[in-house]
This record gives structure tokens, sequence and C-alpha cells, in this order.
């Protein structure tokens, strides 16, 4: 454990928050970003149907949820270290089954049990949980600056996977990439990770969150705070992940080119990109009640101009807004739990609220699809999510400010 003095600190937390960086720019890049790289090649092995292919990211996604809650009471107890460790330990281990079956319940198995709780400890919950507690001054900016590694996982782990399939097959890809994820995480968390000593100033933690002291689940899920927040934040995902899976489809079926379609999906991920620096930053000095609420309104403004079916360059306009409010959602969210529920159960918060927003955001990308199926169109869909944004952006303004106990 570090005894490194309050000015060490000041500088190793840069460290810190480059090594979280790396370790979720890896693991969500080989996850969420680079799974579909493997739907066809797995389709031409296994002679499964497309949405049968799709099924591995769902159990990526179910998995994560479920384990959140136990990753983020593991890193409010224990040494942040072996998470890490133990993280990259599982990821390489559910890569190399993933590499070496045939049989598709092991693989299902797989992904859902090594695979999602590796990704897990690697990915946002950790990350945010180390730069949180690392973090007093310019906070918001950190996590923004942290939120941005999962974009880069999809601009250079992305291309160096399709290199690997080119090369060596899906397979040997797999395995070649769970064994750097766990090398590189194995020494991250040997090596980097350190435990700040030093008292945590600057969090928020007033006399009445002092009062509470370490929340437990229990007390969360009596908090009305807290289910706001998964209100808020959950509608916030759910409509922007329904929406990113859609975009294409729409821009096709308005008429335009798969080229002008697939830019709109690029004009969302570098409009994103700025979000998080952004809102980031400006959650050092505005409300971030606020700020969430604004996120909403950038999504209702999006939704607004999808229904409108406008000409292209106001769709590419359409398209910078929402990316700002489907990267600034996140450091956000984050800000928000440490301002209101404290640094010392951050992990926690942080891993409750992800398991109890993924019925909204599963919920909305099945009814996206599910609507287009039943009527041929997008607008019933966008008409309804045009109803859970201001919902979203009530909820936000709702949250107490820090240190309100309103349990």
């Amino acid at each position: 454990m570090s005894t490194a003095s309050p000015a060490i600190d000041g500088r190793y937390k840069w460290v810190i928050l480059a090594a979280v960086f790396i370790a979720q720019m890896m693991a969500i890049g080989a996850t969420s970003f680079g799974y579909g790289l493997f739907v066809k090649p797995v389709i031409a092995e296994f002679g499964m149907s497309r949405g049968n292919a799709n099924l591995g990211l769902m159990l990526i996604i179910v998995g994560m949820a479920l384990v959140s809650p136990l990753v983020g009471q593991m890193l409010d107890r224990f040494p942040a270290r072996w998470t890490v460790i133990g993280g990259g330990a599982l990821f390489g281990i559910g890569a190399a089954i993933v590499a070496m079956t045939s049989n598709l319940w092991v693989l299902a198995a797989a992904i859902f049990l090594p695979l999602a709780v590796g990704t897990t400890a690697l990915g946002p919950l950790t990350a945010s949980t180390l730069v949180a507690r690392w973090f007093d001054e310019r906070r918001g900016r950190a996590l923004g600056i942290v939120a941005i590694s999962s974009s880069t996982g999809g601009l250079l782990v992305v291309p160096a996977m399709a290199a690997l399939i080119e090369q060596f097959g899906w397979r040997g890809a797999v395995a070649i990439t769970g064994f750097a994820v766990a090398m590189v995480a194995t020494l991250i968390g040997l090596f980097v990770i350190r435990e700040r000593t030093v008292p945590v100033v600057g969090s928020a933690e007033t006399p009445a969150m002092a009062a509470v002291g370490r929340w437990t689940a229990r007390q969360l899920i009596g908090t009305r705070d807290f289910w706001l927040l998964v209100l808020s934040v959950g509608v916030l995902m759910g409509v922007s992940q329904a929406l990113l899976s859609s975009l294409v489809a729409y821009g096709t079926d308005r008429g335009f080119s798969l080229a002008q379609a697939t830019a709109l999906v690029l004009c969302v991920s570098a409009s994103s990109i700025a979000g998080k620096l952004v809102i980031g930053m400006l959650a050092d000095s505005i409300d971030k009640r606020w700020l969430l609420a604004g996120v909403a309104l950038l999504l209702e403004l999006f939704l607004v101009i999808l229904m409108m079916h406008p000409v292209y360059p106001a769709l590419v306009a359409g398209c910078l807004a929402a990316g700002a409010a489907v990267g600034g959602t996140y450091p956000v969210w984050a800000a928000l739990i440490s301002s209101r529920f404290g640094i010392a159960s951050f992990g926690m918060v942080m891993g409750l609220t992800v398991q109890f927003q993924m019925p909204i955001i599963l919920g909305s990308l099945r009814f996206v699809g599910d609507s287009f199926d039943r009527t041929g169109s997008y607008d019933q869909a966008f008409a309804a999510f045009a109803i859970l944004a201001p919902i979203a952006f009530l909820a936000a303004l709702a949250i107490g400010r820090p240190g309100m106990a309103r349990l």
C-alpha cells in the first residue's frame, strides 16, 4: 500500500488515470466495439442466424450488469489491484475457452461468466471508481478523459483485432487478444495500481453524508435519489443505444447511401468524444443535475429532428448534438455519484445503478426493433423515446443536492 505524500499523490493520479485508461480501452474495445468483427465468422462456422449470433453481445451486457454490484463492493472494500489482476485473468480464461470450444453452450457460458466478469473488472466501473478516488480537484474533467478510453478502443483495438482475424482466423484472434488483455492487466495491477492513503477531501461527503457513512445496498434501494439517478441515466443510455443501433438503417431507409448513413454514426462518435471532455469539465463548476438535464434536452432535440425527416445537413447537425448527449452522460453520471453519495461507496453505487438500469437499456434496444417490425418505420419508437427524454430531464432535476440524506 502506498504511503506517498500528497504532493506525490498529486502527480501519481495521472499515472492511475493512464493505467485505467489503457485497461478500459483494451477490454471495452475488444468486446463492445470488437464484437461485430466476429459475427460473420461465427455464423459461417456454426450456421446460426444473425440474430442468434448477436446473443453473445447480449450475454456480455447482461453478465456485466449482474456482477457490477459485486465488483463495486470489491473496489470499495479491497485493494483495487486485485480487482484489476483478477479481471485480467478471467478475461484471458474466458477468451481461451471461446477460442477452443465448438460447443455453443460452453461458448455462451464462457462469454456470460469469465469474459463478462473480466470486462466489468477492467471497464468503466473500475476506471471511474479509481479516478474519482484519486482526483479531488477537477474530478469531472478526469472522468471525462477516462470515459474517452472506450471510444479509443473502437479506434485502436478494433483495427488490430481485424488484422489478427485476417492473419490467424477468428479463434486465433480471440486467443491472442485475451492473452494480451490478461498480461497488460496483470502488469498494471502489480506495478501501477496503488491505494490512496491520504484523506479524500473535496468529495462532498458533508456532515450529513458522514452521518450515513458507507452506503449499503439496502440503504441505496431505500433512497429516492438513487432511483432518480437510475431512471434518468437509464433512460438516457437506453434511448442513446437504441438510436445508435438504428441510425444506419434509418438513414438508408430515408434514401441516403450506405456511406452517408455510416457517416451519421461517425458524427455521433466524434461528437461523443467532445461531449465527454466538455461536459466532464463543466461538471467541475456547474450543478451536475442541470448538466444531466441538459443532456436530456440534447437527446430530445435529436429525436425531434429525426421525426421531422430533415435534409441530410440538418440530420448531420442533429447527430452532432446527439453525440454530445451520448458522450456526456457517463462523466456527469459518475460525477453525480461522487458528489451525492461520496467516494467511499462509489463502486457500490455505480455497480448497483448499472444493474437496475439494464432492463431499461435492453428494453429500449428491443422496442426500437419491434416497433419497426410492426409499423415499417422508426417514427413510433422515436415518439415514445421523445416522451421518455423529458422524464429523464425531470428526474435529473429532482435529485437532491450533495449531502442531503433523503432516506
